[in-house]
């Protein structure tokens, strides 16, 4: 949600490719859809969640992580197979934890790529550069990110309307103040 990667990126991650000092995640060319490496950068949040994964993976295996292993595994404490259906029923469980519908009242059911539509709606919200989600979403198009991954309502483009300008009753315009 708040990295933008893609299931299989991110269920080959491995310790190596995570910079919790410098607050990066680096998507290796061989993990990445597009081929190409890339790296992202992590909010606090994120970096906090990994160094507690961190601890309980430590916990878990009863040693430190090495940097070959991976960062994400399955409640079983396993690397995830290429079966998605298991990940599926795990969020569609965290789903229901947190309260949150499967499907919203326009039949749009949450998915786990569907966290990427909504990091990528996110980026828009806060006006980060079309150039800059693509990058972050790993998409090769710009016209990928704008049209497919972007979800905006009217209320997210009411600034926009806001910065028209006024008119008064005889036709001369005037700035409005947004």
């Amino acid at each position: 949600l708040l990295t933008g990667v893609r299931w299989g990126e991110m269920t080959a991650t491995t310790w190596s490719d995570v910079e919790l000092d410098d607050k990066l995640l680096r998507l290796r060319a061989t993990t990445t859809k597009t081929k190409r490496a890339r790296t992202i950068p992590l909010v606090d949040d994120v970096v906090s969640a990994l160094r507690e994964l961190r601890e309980k993976t430590r916990a878990a295996l009863g040693r430190a992580p090495e940097p070959a292993d991976f960062v994400f595994l399955t409640p079983m404490g396993e690397p995830w197979s290429g079966v998605f259906n298991n990940a599926q029923r795990a969020f569609h469980e965290v789903l229901r934890r947190a309260g949150i519908e499967k499907r919203d009242v326009h039949g749009r059911s949450a998915t786990i790529h569907g966290l990427r539509h909504t990091f990528v709606t996110m980026l828009a919200r806060a006006r980060v550069p079309l150039i800059e989600a693509q990058h972050l979403a790993g998409h090769s198009d710009p016209r990928l990110t704008a049209a497919r991954y972007t979800h905006l309502h009217a209320e997210d483009l009411r600034s926009a309307v806001d910065k028209l300008p006024r008119f008064d009753g005889g036709g001369a315009a005037t700035e409005r103040r947004a």
